[in-house]
């Protein structure tokens, strides 16, 4: 704490201080000038003493006290009551004078400039707050420019120019196989149809009967080679069903062939076996 330079005696001062009491209003500023030499003077023991003499308490001492510091000779502040210049010292030293003027604080009451004073903080505190959060996305903001760009890569099926006639050739092979497969199982059981009425006619009509039936099962897979080699000849429609449909048939022949051959040479006993 800065030393008071004592300059007067403590009479003089006692006679001070009970003069500018008078005129508290304009003499604050010199009441606590003058408070503050004679705690100097007479110490932290017997200051008690030396204000109940005076007729002030510790507390207005001090803030009286506090005045004189705070404000400066000549000030308008100086001017204005203990109360209302007590109330000033909230602010900011910088900030007292300015605020006074705005407020018109001489017409004001203490509780009056300190609800003022308080509305002020309140602003300015909101204020603050505003400027931090528009710095802070000031920065959120340098942070995404300075950031290396990211990449973002995403699949993406790209359908061919030509997709629906793909589809639609697709969509008419799996018919086709469906179609091929069926004349194949029909195939299977026709022969196997003739192969049975082959045997009845064996049984029925001797050698001779044996051999008419074995030409018309020849006739009838003939029926179905001639089917099967039409086919072929739309080789963009044939599928594999249609394929196995004519190995099929084929095999028929050959076997019928060879049943044939057989009965010309009189092998009656011979066990015929489809491939």
């Amino acid at each position: 704490m800065e030393r008071t330079e004592i300059t007067r005696t403590l009479p003089e001062i006692k006679a001070s201080i009970r003069q500018n009491c008078s005129f508290a209003a304009q003499s604050i500023l010199q009441v606590g000038r003058d408070l503050e030499e004679a705690k100097a003077i007479v110490g932290h023991g017997g200051w008690l003493s030396f204000l109940n003499e005076m007729g002030f308490s510790a507390s207005r001492a001090e803030n009286w006290m506090k005045i004189s510091r705070e404000i400066q000779p000549g000030s308008a502040l100086g001017a204005l009551p203990y109360s209302k210049a007590l109330a000033l010292l909230a602010l900011p030293a910088a900030e007292r004078e300015e605020f006074a003027r705005e407020n018109a604080v001489e017409d004001k009451s203490a509780a009056e400039i300190k609800r003022l004073i308080a509305e002020r903080n309140k602003a300015a505190e909101a204020a603050n707050a505003e400027t931090n959060r528009a710095n802070a996305l000031q920065e959120e903001l340098e942070k995404i420019k300075s950031a290396p760009p990211q990449v973002i890569r995403e699949e993406i099926e790209i359908l061919p120019a030509d997709y629906d006639a793909i589809k639609k050739k697709a969509q008419m092979a799996d018919k086709n196989v469906g179609d091929a497969m069926q004349a194949a199982i029909e195939a299977e059981k026709r022969a196997q149809s003739l192969e049975a009425e082959l045997a009845r006619a064996r049984e029925e009509q001797g050698e001779s009967g044996k051999k008419r039936g074995s030409e018309a099962l020849i006739e009838a897979v003939d029926a179905f080679l001639s089917q099967a080699e039409i086919l072929a000849m739309h080789p963009e429609e044939f599928t594999q069903g249609g394929n196995d449909c004519l190995f099929f048939v084929k095999s028929v022949r050959s076997w019928c062939d060879r049943m044939e051959a057989a009965l010309e040479r009189g092998a009656m006993a011979a066990e015929v076996v489809i491939k």
